[in-house]
């Protein structure tokens, strides 16, 4: 062994200090007393065909893991980060008895020679993880602080922060040693062809630029003022919906605390305003409570004026609210109110509310009343989400019969300007910016998928799509501005190595995780791997070192 250190480190010095740390290792942990360093050899984290991981196998691991943050994020999450590191142990124990039966064997000199060498050791990860099965050579401080090599730090480092026996820290790197021999042979034949490598090129650089709106239900929702007489009519139409969801939220309307269902108008003005601006919102609020008392359209008077543009395009509707919900000098107000009243100026943090009370309601709610208010809401979603696929459809035929986008784009944005609401769920042309096929387009609580996938069979030459998509509850119109493609001039050599490099280790990692998903079961179905279930719950791998 003297003689392939020399040969490989052409230092005697270093030669020295390898055969110390092997003496050092000896004393310490060597030789019939290394039985009793640790105690955990019953206690076992799993076995995998006879082959003991021990909870002192997993907790070293696990910290190693948790320290350099192998798993990435998942880190924070230590159950989640142990069951990881025991699946990467698993792993590669299976790996690693294949190499033996193919013949694969490494010697423990050689083992110890390497770490010593290199000032690192290997730690798998499971082939679930993100970075898939591989094995990650991990550095260790071997050197003191004048950069020479140090017994005393690997000594430590093995038997302080690892708590491993030199027994078990070789067995431990050997059977590491022998899964990457295993994997890099499994793994040696796979290639990637220069089509493969031009396609994911292509794939990479092809880029789509839109122009979209968006026809959300929520707008047309509060566009829709139905009358008592059609909600009537409409629940009559439609009574096995209506009856289906009062079952489904009996709830809401059982058992109440006192509610009350209100409109305001909000005049803002800022907390730190100066006492002029105050004084003037408080007169405009004044006046507005004067109009509202003498007769005025509360709901009109709400749309015009409030400043609570969510609530103003509802008539100032703020619905039922129980006591609290709302800011305290507004609670207090709308509670001593009865319906049909009509406050004086209230003063918030906001500004200045005046207040209508609408209906106050208690205990239970009759079902007759129960069910029109669900026939409302009902009516309100099933037409608004009519009225937005009606408008998408307008607007793409318009668009179809030639109008220019940039037209119509100036007259939406003259329309919201006039309305004075400047809704941000109204109609409106926007353009996404340049996006790959991995993009996510357009911002919204759905799926781009199918929105991308359709946008990338398009091109200019017909940049509209049959009809308007639907994202979600809302409908799409768009427009392909721009479908870029890759430009074989820049497909040079370094690009090439970049992404043959990147298709190798994907290929490679699935291929891994197939294999390995493959081993896990056939051992799995044999009953040739059990796992000990409290080595995953808080704490058990510290018991057991703990008891040494």
């Amino acid at each position: 062994m003297l003689q392939r250190f020399a040969e490989r480190f052409q230092n005697l010095v270093l030669v020295a200090l390898v055969l110390l740390i092997s003496a050092v290792f000896i004393l310490q942990f060597g030789g019939p007393q290394s039985a009793g360093c640790s105690t955990d050899s019953t206690l076992f984290a799993a076995k995998v065909h006879g082959t003991t991981i021990t909870q002192g196998d997993l907790r070293a691991a696990y910290v190693l893991a948790a320290e350099t943050r192998l798993y990435g994020f998942q880190a924070v999450d230590p159950k989640g980060l142990k069951q990881l590191v025991l699946d990467g142990l698993i792993e590669r124990s299976l790996m690693a008895e294949e190499a033996r039966d193919m013949g694969f064997r490494v010697a423990e000199d050689d083992i110890m020679e390497e770490v010593a060498e290199n000032c690192s050791m290997l730690l798998s990860t499971a082939s679930s993880a993100s970075q898939g099965f591989k094995q990650n050579a991990l550095p260790f401080s071997c050197k003191d602080k004048d950069g020479n090599f140090s017994v005393e730090n690997v000594v430590n480092f093995v038997q302080y922060r690892l708590r491993r026996s030199l027994k078990e820290f070789s067995e431990w790197q050997i059977e590491e040693k022998l899964a990457k021999e295993y994997a890099d042979t499994l793994t040696a034949g796979i290639t990637v062809g220069e089509q493969e490598v031009w396609d994911a090129y292509a794939r990479e650089k092809e880029k789509v630029t839109l122009k979209y709106l968006r026809f959300s239900p929520t707008y047309y929702k509060n566009q829709l003022k139905p009358s008592e007489k059609e909600i009537t009519s409409w629940q009559a139409a439609n009574k096995d919906k209506v009856d289906k969801r009062y079952e489904e939220q009996k709830q809401r309307y059982t058992n109440l605390e006192p509610q009350v269902r209100a409109r305001h108008i909000l005049i803002k003005v800022a907390e730190d305003a100066d006492q002029a601006s105050k004084e003037a919102a408080f007169a405009k609020a004044e006046d507005l409570a004067k109009k509202a008392k003498t007769g005025a359209d509360f709901a009109k008077l709400a749309e015009e004026f409030s400043d609570d543009k969510g609530s103003a395009v509802k008539g100032g509707d703020l619905g039922y609210n129980p006591k609290g919900r709302m800011v305290q000098e507004f609670d207090k107000a709308q509670f001593a109110m009865e319906p049909g009243q009509i406050s004086e100026v209230v003063e918030s943090k906001f500004g200045f509310h005046i207040i209508k009370v609408e209906a106050k309601r208690q205990g239970d709610v009759p079902i007759a009343e129960a069910k029109a208010e669900i026939a409302h809401e009902l009516y309100l979603e099933t037409e608004s989400t009519k009225l937005a696929q009606t408008q998408a459809q307008a607007i793409l035929d318009r668009l179809k019969n030639g109008e220019n986008i940039d037209v119509l784009e100036k007259e939406l944005k003259e329309k919201a300007e006039a309305s004075k609401t400047l809704d941000p769920l109204a109609p409106q042309v926007r353009e996404t910016r340049a996006f790959d096929r991995s993009d996510t387009p357009i911002p919204g609580p759905f799926n781009n998928q199918p929105l991308v996938d359709k946008a990338f069979s398009m091109d200019t030459n017909q940049p509209l799509p049959d009809k308007p998509m639907k994202l979600g509850n809302e409908w799409l119109v768009f427009r392909v501005q721009a479908h870029d493609h890759a430009d074989v001039a820049a497909f040079d050599d370094s690009e090439k190595e970049r992404l043959r490099s990147a298709l190798l280790r994907n290929k490679q990692k699935d291929l891994l995780a197939t294999h390995i998903k493959h081993l896990r079961k056939q051992a799995e179905d044999s009953k040739d791997v059990h796992i000990n279930p409290k080595v995953l719950s808080d704490g058990s791998d510290e018991q057991s070192e703990d008891e040494g």
